[in-house]
């Protein structure tokens, strides 16, 4: 409908990995072009987006070059929660009209995000079901914590997902489990982390006996790089606890920024 308001083209974009805004906080790094149209149609795009740096504000080659344009840029936000922002090419002089579908778009947008998250933790709760079930059966404790990694990176997405146990004095954490062929590699290597480490995320879960998510781990201190995984951007660590005894840790690791929420 906007070509019929006179505006010659749009372009819509989202933020990927969007936060509460808090001033002065830059935008997020990245966004994906998920509708635009100019004075030839609707431009194709690909189904997930095209994605691009935030501030170069649309991706390469895309504003047209033959001739003059004016823009008037919009944020998408809803209350305190960004969304992304749209570009329209100016036609009609009426200002506020922008202004009305800026409102109209980010209004959209954020419930069919929130139809989009809901739907999200569903699956998320049906994958917890389905790995419980495929290892409830399983006797060997190699076996059965090498099924639940592995099924925990397959079914929610992972970059990467590994188990530690704590050795029989107590002081040390030895990886038993780790999913595909990097994980098995750690394993075989006998990867250790002692559990006084302070430079470790799955050494403070087990001292603490709660679980820790960093969601960029690149900007926190106590975050232990490890070189066979140099994708990883977000990371879960949870104990594994049997009554007041802390066996392990479970750790899951993504490599997108702000991958894992409190649920």
């Amino acid at each position: 409908g906007l070509p019929k308001l006179g505006s010659p083209s749009c372009y819509l974009a989202l933020y990927e990995d969007p936060q509460p805004y808090e001033y002065p906080q830059p935008a997020p790094e990245h966004a994906r072009l998920i509708l635009a149209y100019n004075e030839e149609g609707r431009v194709a795009l690909e189904p997930e987006g095209r994605r691009f740096s935030t501030h170069h504000l649309l991706p390469e080659g895309m504003l047209p070059t033959h001739r003059r344009y004016t823009m008037v840029l919009q944020p998408l936000y809803f209350q305190d929660a960004q969304i992304g922002f749209v570009l329209f090419e100016v036609g009609p002089q009426d200002w506020s009209m922008y202004e009305v579908l800026r409102g109209e778009i980010a209004s959209a947008l954020q419930g069919a995000l929130l139809v989009e998250q809901e739907e999200k933790r569903a699956r998320q709760l049906q994958t917890v079901a389905e790995v419980s079930t495929a290892t409830s059966t399983i006797l060997d404790t190699a076996i059965l914590l090498q099924e639940v990694v592995d099924l925990t990176k397959e079914r929610f997405g992972l970059y990467h997902a590994h188990i530690y146990l704590l050795n029989d004095t107590g002081d040390t954490l030895d990886l038993v489990a780790g999913a595909d062929e990097t994980g098995r590699k750690m394993v075989a290597e006998g990867w250790q982390i002692p559990l006084n480490r302070e430079q470790s995320l799955v050494a403070r879960a087990a001292r603490f006996r709660e679980g820790i998510i960093v969601n960029d781990v690149r900007e926190n201190p106590d975050w232990l790089p490890n070189p066979l995984l140099p994708k990883t951007r977000s990371e879960l660590a949870m104990p594994l606890i049997a009554g007041e005894r802390v066996l392990g840790v479970l750790d899951v690791q993504a490599s997108q920024v702000n991958y894992f929420t409190g649920d």
